[in-house]
Parts: C-alpha cells; structure tokens; sequence
C-alpha cells in the first residue's frame, strides 16, 4: 500500500529456484513457460527450468517428471489452480490434513485467523476424534479462540475449526524468516 501511494506498480511474482525464480507475474506465465494442475499440485514447464539437484538423481527424477507429450515438469508442491490462463496458490500440498474424514488445509484456516492475529501459525496435533486437528500457535491473545473457530467454520466447515490456541512469546524463525513450522509443531505437542 506504501508503495503504490508513492507511485510505484507492485507486480506480485511466482517461482522458485527450480524455475530459476519468478516465471510467473501478476497470475500470467511468462512466454514459454507454462502451468498446469495435476492431482491438485501446480507444474511448470519451460526453459526456465533446472537440470535437477546436484548429486540427487532420486529427488530429481521425483520432482521433475515427462508427461507422455514428452514435456518436463517441475512438481512445485503447491496448490493452487489455473483459470482461464491465470495461476492461483492456495497454499502447499503438504500443509493438510484429514480431520474427520476431511481434507483441511492448514494454509486456508491460517490466512482466515490471521484476520484476527496476524502473526498466527496453524499447524496439525494428533485429535483422539478426529484423528488430527489445526491448532493455533501466536504471541498474541488467546482469548479469541471462540472467534477464530466460527470464522473457520463459516468459510471452510466444521473439520477445520482449531482446537486450540498455543500463546508463546516468539515465534521460531528459519534463517529465510519463515515460521519454522517443525519447531512450531514440537511446542505444540509439549504443550499438548
């Protein structure tokens, strides 16, 4: 917002190293490249992308694939979808999980709580219901619970309601300053 009041045009960009970084901007693929969804997972093809993993012939052959057309794919491991030429994430394919008999996106449930606190993780604990359940980890109150639960249920359903909140001082960082969701989970299953 403090850009575009200073007259700059902020252009929102989707890659990875893999795809030598941004190839896609504002939801449009560079010229070359294309995405597609299979099995749920976003792809890319194109010049832009890598050989593979240096002395990791496994993970390459994993995470680049031919289709029967004879193309290469980079299987990103995020979700999203592609409409009408423009690419949507929604969040990582690894990041759900089944709670009662349900697919639950932990990303989904995290953007809808972070309207309420906005340095909130939501990550999985084991449920003896419903098998695995989001919980809510922040520095902030966790008073709003009841608030964040009926937000989550009005958008994505019941499963996906948070069981809980965890309220620790810090958040565990990586060194890229992403929440360290390993370290998250570990706190939440001492606080269990």
């Amino acid at each position: 917002e403090r850009a575009i009041a200073l007259g700059a045009r902020p252009v929102r960009t989707y890659g990875s190293t893999e795809t030598s970084g941004g190839c896609v901007y504002d939801g449009v693929p560079l010229d070359g490249v294309s995405v597609q969804v299979a099995d749920g997972e976003l792809r890319i093809s194109g010049p832009n992308l890598a050989d593979g993993y240096l002395d990791d012939p496994e993970r390459t052959a994993a995470t680049f694939v031919t289709d029967a057309d004879g193309s290469r794919w980079y299987r990103t491991g995020d979700a999203g979808s592609v409409t009408d030429g423009t690419v949507a994430v929604t969040g990582r394919i690894d990041n759900v999980i089944i709670s009662g008999g349900v697919n639950v996106s932990l990303d989904r449930v995290e953007h809808i709580v972070r309207e309420l606190l906005p340095d909130a993780v939501v990550v999985a604990a084991p449920h003896e219901r419903w098998g695995e359940t989001p919980v809510i980890v922040t520095t902030g109150s966790a008073d709003v619970l009841e608030v964040a639960r009926a937000a989550v249920e009005r958008e994505i359903g019941k499963p996906a309601r948070p069981d809980r909140i965890v309220a620790i001082p810090d958040i565990p960082r990586l060194p890229s300053g992403k929440p360290d969701r390993r370290a998250i989970r570990e706190i939440v299953r001492a606080d269990g």
